[in-house]
């Protein structure tokens, strides 16, 4: 009982320190004056913000939040895409939506506006690389849940699709191993990425990649991973001519 009350009594004085308290503060001036949101609710975008190293329950985290605003997102820049390229096709539309809502653009995204200095982790959770990608989707979220359907179509529009140039987007290539595979296979081109050798310790192994041609290794390329190293020496043949590929 008396562990307990001390316990209750901590996390209350904690919750409630100055600090804590300035940085809600903070936090709630960012939203209303920085991203012009009339925010009702200011524990949705406390959520929002707080990663799931920081907490003792996910449920706490912002991941259920991201999870709603990944949906939120996704059919917005869907609608957006359908407008901005009346011509293209389902597939060529899905590679849009893929572009814009790639780890890479929420990453970019989020750094832009500023949100990773409101994000609560540990020094380990700080450390992930889509930290600033997880909070916009979570800030959407929480948007939604606060504000409802217009206020986050209009978030999105305000401050995600304006940093987007749709004028060059079809042009964006997301994954140049991606990108060379499907232009050889409408040449009809035998191209392979083969694993030539790897090296190193356990956690921090070297891979060499080979770059085929009819079977003969025309570029190698390597890196911490064999994803890396592939998506590497593809982007090496892509940039440096190796292979003429026309996409027509």
């Amino acid at each position: 009982m008396i562990v307990s009350f001390f316990k209750r009594l901590y996390e209350s004085l904690f919750n409630n320190s100055s600090s804590t308290l300035e940085f809600h503060k903070s936090l709630e001036s960012f939203l209303i004056q920085g991203l012009k949101l009339p925010i009702s609710n200011l524990n949705y975008y406390k959520q929002a913000f707080t990663h799931t190293s920081k907490i003792k329950k996910r449920k706490e985290s912002f991941e259920r939040l991201e999870f709603l605003g990944d949906a939120i997102l996704g059919a917005v820049v869907a609608e957006r895409v359908y407008q901005e390229f009346p011509e293209d096709q389902e597939g060529e539309l899905s590679k849009h939506r893929s572009k814009i809502v790639s780890r890479k653009s929420l990453n970019s995204i989020g750094q832009n506006l500023g949100l990773v200095t409101y994000i609560i982790a540990s020094k380990q959770g700080k450390m992930a690389k889509s930290l600033s990608g997880n909070a916009l989707e979570s800030l959407i979220g929480a948007i939604y849940i606060d504000l409802g359907w217009i206020e986050s179509v209009k978030f999105i529009n305000n401050h995600v699709l304006s940093q987007i140039d749709f004028h060059n987007l079809a042009r964006e290539i997301i994954s140049y191993k991606s990108h060379i595979m499907e232009l050889a296979a409408k040449q009809k081109l035998k191209i392979s990425f083969t694993l030539l050798s790897e090296s190193g310790f356990d956690h921090e192994k070297i891979y060499e990649i080979g770059f085929c041609l009819n079977d003969e290794i025309i570029a190698k390329a390597n890196s911490g991973s064999k994803k890396k190293a592939e998506e590497k020496v593809a982007k090496m043949v892509y940039e440096q001519g190796i292979i003429q590929l026309k996409s027509s």
